[in-house]
This record gives C-alpha cells, sequence and structure tokens, in this order.
C-alpha cells in the first residue's frame, strides 16, 4: 500500500534500520501512520547512489515505489525519490556519510526497510507482495482473512484519520504475513528490542509476524481510535512443540529503529493449524517474540593472504532459532558478535568484493573466541536457492566447462560440493536438508567458455518446487536477477537458467522449464543410493547421510 510520510515522524538515527512493515510504531491511537517524505530540502549537487526496488519472489521490477534514505537526526536529512520503469531511483546524501538509513513502499507490497553501509554499489530493494488487499466498511465489525483464515478482526467505528477524528467510510486494507524462517531480512530491525524504561537493548528470537495497513479511499493513512482494540492472530513460524505457550507481542518501532514489547499472545491451535492470539491498541508490523539469553562470540576476520580483514560485516544466523545479528570487524579484523546461548548457528563474513565460507558451530553457555579466523576470498558470483518448509531438501546442480576445449564438464552439487576448476574456486556453502535453505552457490569467476547450466532438484519431502514455490537468486558482481519456478505441470527437475560465456563475457538466458532427473544429474557419476529398480540408463543419485 503507497503511502506519503509526513517528514517529522522520519527522524531516526542513522544508525537505524527502518520500517519494513506498516509504519508508525506509536501505540496512541491519536498518533497515526506518519507520512514518507516526497521533498528534498537540500540541492542535488551531493554524491548519488542506486537503488533499485524488485519483486521479492520474481525480481521483476516495481516501478513507482517511492524510496527515501536518511542520514541524521534531523527532519531535514532526507532524500527520496520514486523508482522508474526499470525499477531505479537514484538516492543522495551529503559527502562524509557514513550510514544510510534507507525505507521503500509501493503500492501493493509490505514496507522494506535496511541499513546501508556502503559495502555494495547498489541497493536492492526487495519488496514482498502483500497476502490480502481489501476493502471494508468502517461502520461494521470485520474479518481480515489469508487463505481462508482470519488474522485480523476489527470492531466497528474502529478507525480515526491523521487529525484524530473519527472516520466514516470505505477502508482499504492491506496485510501481510512474515515467516522469517523463510529469509529473516523480510524481518524489520535488527531483531533488537530495546526497553522503554532503561533503554537496555536485547536480542530476540521469532515465531511469526504480521504487517497491516489500512488508508481511506485517497490513500491517507488511518489507524485505531484511542480505547480500541483488534485481536490478531500471527501464523506460527516453527514447531509447535518447540514454541512457548505464551509469549510476547512485540511491535516495530519507527522513530527508534527497535522493537518495543506491547502485550502478548497465547499459542492457540485453529483449524488445524497454530496461531499466536492477541490484541493490539494499533497497527504497525506486530512480531511474536521472545528475549533470548545471549552469549559472545569473538573471533577474527582475514584475508586470503592473511592480511587484516577490517571493516567487513559479520553475520550470525540461527539455525535452531529464528533470528540474526550483525557486526562490523575493526581495523585489526576482530569482532565480538552476540548470539543466542547453547544454540546452532551459522556464521560468515562479507564485504568489498569477498566473502567467508560458513562456519556452523555450537555455542555454549559462556562467551568463548573461536579457533579459527574467517578467510575472505573473492566472490564474483553467487546463486542463492530457497524455500519453505516443504519439499524438505531442494538440492542445486551446476554444470559447465572443465577445461578450455569444452570436451568434458564438471558437475557441482551435495555428493561433489567443493571444486577447483581452472584458477577458480566453486563451492555450494551449505547443503540444507531440512526445508527453507538457503543453499548458496559461490564461483570465483568462469573458469572457461562455454555454457553453465543450474537446475533445482527435489531430493525429498511433500509438495514441489512449484508449490514450495523456490526461489533462486542470481548475482554477477552488481547485477542480480531472481527466478520463480515455471508454470505448467511441476517435474522433479527445474532447469532454471544457462549462462555462456564467450570471451570471459557472460550472458544469461532464462530456461525456465521443468526437465528430468537425468537432466538435473547430467554428467554426476552414477553413486550408491537406493535406487536399485532404476534402468541401466537412469543417473542413480547417491544417497545423503540422513537417508542411508
Amino acid at each position: 500500500m503507497l503511502r506519503t510520510f509526513s517528514s517529522f515522524s522520519l527522524v531516526f538515527a542513522a544508525t537505524l534500520i527502518a520500517s519494513c512493515g506498516g509504519g508508525g510504531g506509536s501505540s496512541s491511537g491519536s498518533d497515526p501512520d506518519p507520512t514518507l517524505p516526497i521533498t528534498d530540502p537540500a540541492p542535488d549537487n551531493r554524491p548519488s547512489i542506486s537503488a533499485v526496488a524488485t519483486d521479492y519472489y520474481t525480481g521483476s521490477p516495481v516501478t513507482e515505489a517511492m524510496v527515501s534514505v536518511r542520514w541524521g537526526n534531523s527532519s531535514d536529512e532526507y532524500f527520496s525519490a520514486e523508482t522508474n520503469s526499470t525499477g531505479k531511483a537514484t538516492l543522495r546524501y551529503p559527502d562524509g556519510t557514513d550510514t544510510l538509513t534507507i525505507y521503500s513502499d509501493a503500492e501493493g507490497y509490505a514496507e522494506f526497510g535496511r541499513t546501508f553501509n556502503f559495502d555494495t554499489e547498489t541497493i536492492s530493494v526487495s519488496l514482498i507482495p502483500v497476502h490480502t488487499s481489501v476493502t471494508i466498511g468502517s461502520g461494521s465489525e470485520n474479518e481480515i482473512l489469508v487463505d481462508g483464515e482470519s488474522i485480523i478482526s476489527l470492531p466497528a467505528n474502529a478507525f480515526v484519520d491523521a487529525d484524530g477524528n473519527a472516520f466514516s467510510g470505505d477502508i482499504d486494507a492491506e496485510l501481510t504475513v512474515i515467516d522469517p524462517r523463510e529469509d529473516p531480512e523480510l524481518m524489520p530491525g535488527q531483531y533488537e528490542a530495546v526497553d522503554g524504561t532503561t533503554g537496555e537493548i536485547s536480542n530476540i528470537e521469532s515465531f511469526g509476524a504480521i504487517n497491516a495497513t489500512f488508508e481511506d479511499a485517497d490513500g491517507n493513512p488511518l489507524q485505531l481510535a484511542s480505547g480500541q482494540t483488534a485481536t490478531v492472530r500471527i501464523p506460527l513460524s516453527g514447531d509447535p512443540e518447540n514454541a512457548p505457550e505464551s509469549i510476547p507481542l512485540f511491535y516495530y518501532d519507527d522513530d527508534s529503529g527497535y522493537w518495543i514489547e506491547e502485550g502478548s499472545a497465547t499459542l492457540t491451535e485453529i483449524s488445524g493449524g497454530f496461531f499466536y492470539v492477541g490484541t493490539v491498541s494499533h497497527f504497525t508490523t506486530w512480531n511474536a517474540d521472545r528475549v533470548y539469553e545471549t552469549v559472545y562470540l569473538t573471533g577474527c576476520a582475514v584475508n586470503e593472504d592473511n592480511s587484516v580483514a577490517a571493516d567487513v560485516r559479520v553475520t550470525a544466523t540461527g539455525l535452531d532459532y529464528t533470528g540474526t545479528s550483525s557486526v562490523y570487524t575493526d581495523e585489526f579484523g576482530s569482532f565480538t558478535i552476540p548470539v543466542r546461548m547453547a544454540s546452532y548457528l551459522r556464521i560468515q563474513a562479507s564485504g568489498n568484493g569477498l566473502l567467508s565460507g560458513s562456519q556452523e558451530l555450537s555455542s555454549s553457555e559462556e562467551d568463548e573466541t573461536l579457533s579459527d579466523c574467517l578467510t575472505l576470498s573473492p566472490v564474483d558470483i553467487s546463486i542463492a536457492l530457497s524455500w519453505s518448509e516443504e519439499p524438505e531438501d531442494l538440492d542445486t546442480h551446476l554444470e559447465g566447462p572443465d577445461d578450455a576445449s569444452e570436451s568434458g564438464q564438471f558437475h557441482l552439487y551435495y555428493s561433489d560440493d567443493d571444486l577447483v576448476i581452472g584458477d577458480e574456486s566453486i563451492f555450494i556453502d551449505v547443503d540444507d536438508t531440512d526445508g527453507f535453505g538457503p543453499e548458496i552457490t559461490y564461483l570465483s569467476g568462469f573458469p572457461y567458455d562455454g555454457t553453465y547450466s543450474y537446475y533445482v532438484y527435489l531430493y525429498s519431502g511433500d509438495g514441489s518446487i512449484q508449490d514450495s514455490p523456490a526461489r533462486v537468486e542470481l548475482t554477477i558482481g552488481s547485477n542480480s536477477s531472481v527466478f520463480a519456478p515455471p508454470s505448467g505441470e511441476p517435474s522433479e527437475c527445474w532447469h532454471v537458467f544457462d549462462i555462456t560465456v564467450s570471451g570471459g563475457e557472460p550472458a544469461l538466458t532464462t530456461v525456465g522449464e521443468w526437465v528430468t532427473r537425468d537432466d538435473c544429474y547430467g554428467s554426476a557419476e552414477e553413486g550408491d543410493g537406493g535406487a536399485a529398480a532404476a534402468s541401466a540408463n537412469e543417473i542413480v543419485p547417491p544417497t545423503k547421510y540422513y537417508a542411508q
């Protein structure tokens, strides 16, 4: 839902993340969602950077999206622009700026917010389509549904306009359900909550969230009136056996950039699914979270030549909890990062066109120092595969020339996931076998001219690649492309794209076809997997560790 925000309410600290969910963290019914600044009071002769807005799932450009950057605490420290037909906007900022806060909103999409530390040439604005867009009447009780289930119950005559006046008429409502297991970056903020009394910052883990916005017919924001409440049902993100019966509710506060606790919700089974049910007095992004006990991991990051990797981002991502944390290395390449106590997690460093391999480790109940530094190396190409809870295991298959004559082929997949072809390193960072991913393939470069073909294979689990739905994001240098499964009857193998390299220059061709298992496995050697009934002409996939 495209909205405009007034400048006073977007006075963020430059190091804070702007909201990706419905604006306005205020709990007052008379202080509705703020409006995005659309006029820049400063001149246009400042440095600039590009932002490209795309649909998160398809990669299609999003036009007429409003994109705003902020860099300070004053109401005039912002610049806003609208994306063009290619989804691009040019954003300006003052000399000497270290960090920008970026905020974006577009009709039919949930809002987006991130901090940006100038570690990339183009800001990628991935917008999530709303799940429900519906017009309701203000004078009656209403239920906002997603997939036939009520997510929000609204009382009659509950809304006010920006001046606090009771609103009567049609209301345009947009609702987005956020499952952070799919991608933790779908959530606004830094998985950090602030105590409104003490100012203490705590790390949180999420069990699901929703974002809702309401407007009148002219696009003016509406908010619940003072004293009014609505019932929300947040779909559980995770296993109900591991979810708390009662959990605090947090809303994302646009003014501080943190999550703030307000109210609670109870885990409730409804129509065979599980939801956190509670009441709220205003609308923004609401998150079912809990604060977790934190320990700190201290480590170091180095380059391939063992030199210090300063000012690179280190990110820890929970594997048995949904949350992330990130810090930047100091001038000595050292870092200290908070993680959940006694948990399984993945840690990785990136920046300046370099990337380390992921380290998967278990935290203890005490602070620890990592024994090995994270080593960063050049990565020119990445292919990220992600999907939903089912099917459990989707696999990457990448095939290309293994010599200059193109007489042979390499085949990268779970059984042969770390290759050196020519002078280039090609590897799968993690083989995710229990849903969601991401499973990321990295190439330091294309070793030879020829055709490189990328496939996704359904190894195990219920459902299809199409239903999941799977998502593939290809990044070559600063250029990214997103691929969604094609229409038609899905098979177990999706031929996603080909890259033809000639004279060292890559050309991308979207294939988007359902093909056979043998196409996925290509030149891979036959394994000893359990496919005894396969014909002599079929490729027999090696069995994974969990199936042995």
